[in-house]
């Protein structure tokens, strides 16, 4: 039960996790929220790295470990969890990204070439 509702619960992490909309002009995670979901990531198990990506680009996390952690993601069996972590670096304006990104232009699945 649990597993069927983990992008559900993801979201709503995500939701909460946000700053009010009056304290940041961009909304930021809690330090607390982007050191979980770094480490869900990291796991390879986890069911939900696209998801979990795709929230941290969303949120432009851009930190050195959360740049670490998708930077590894970007080697994922799964075009998805790939595209997702090409997606969230890309979001992340960090200057390290690019580095990250450049060898997936000849990745084998067009979702992540067209995502980097």
């Amino acid at each position: 039960m649990l597993r069927r509702s983990m992008p559900l619960l993801l979201l709503l992490i995500f939701c909460a996790s946000l700053t009010r909309a009056g304290e940041s002009r961009q909304p930021q995670m809690r330090p607390a929220t982007v050191k979980l979901m770094r480490s869900l990531l990291g796991r390879e198990d986890e069911p939900d790295k696209a998801q979990l990506a795709m929230a941290l680009g969303r949120a432009r996390v851009g930190d050195t470990k959360t740049i670490a952690a998708l930077a590894v993601t970007l080697t994922d069996h799964d075009p998805l969890v790939r595209a997702a972590a090409a997606f969230a670096l890309g979001q992340s304006g960090s200057p390290q990204a690019s580095g990250f990104l450049v060898p997936l232009l000849k990745d084998k699945d067009e979702a992540v070439r067209i995502e980097t």
